[in-house]
């Protein structure tokens, strides 16, 4: 089918209504596509032309989803990880993506002001079940333990022998070898 087909005129014009709303991946856009009742060879067509234009770039939104997620929701690098992959951004996108958001972004920099947020919200809780609580939202925020650990040495030192447990108790989940629970097998 050609670019100028009214098929394809019809379905590129639906993909740019979609992406005028917001960034959508390659994945996210053709099962939108499809979804419309276009034919899967019309959205191939589409999409490789939207891509060949630069309006479809999974590396520019990896990039620019993982920097927002780092600086303005406080998430980690495994969670963010995760989700970019969910959304199916092919693997070597999401790195590139990542990598150069941390580059913008550090991840200490949003562990931090993310960890000193969580900690203000337990002032009530007890010592040792607030440090349990800001250990596992920070985990679940995607921050690998050793960094999360490191980090909460550094602004409560006082809290090193709760910590040293946390960390002994993570060594059972996986989470202290700096694996990536987004990867396949990981959990298995």
């Amino acid at each position: 089918m050609s670019p100028g087909s009214p098929p394809t005129r019809t379905a590129y014009v639906d993909a740019l209504r979609r992406l005028a709303r917001r960034d959508l991946t390659r994945a996210e856009l053709s099962r939108a596509l499809l979804r419309a009742g276009h034919t899967p060879e019309t959205v191939e067509t589409v999409l490789d032309r939207l891509a060949s234009e630069r309006a479809l770039d999974d590396d520019r939104l990896a990039s620019t989803w993982a920097r927002a997620r780092l600086s303005h929701y406080g998430h980690g690098r495994h969670r963010i990880k995760a989700e970019l992959l969910r959304r199916g951004v092919a693997r070597p996108s999401v790195e590139r993506g990542l990598r150069q958001a941390l580059d913008d972004v550090p991840e200490t920099a949003a562990l931090d002001a993310t960890l000193r947020r969580l900690w203000r919200h337990q002032v009530k809780a007890p010592a040792e079940k607030r440090l349990l609580r800001v250990w596992n939202a920070l985990l679940r925020r995607g921050y690998p333990a050793q960094l999360v650990a490191e980090r909460l040495r550094a602004l409560h030192p006082q809290r090193a022998t709760g910590i040293a447990e946390l960390v002994d108790s993570a060594a059972g989940y996986g989470h202290d070898d700096g694996s990536d629970p987004s990867a396949p097998g990981d959990y298995d």
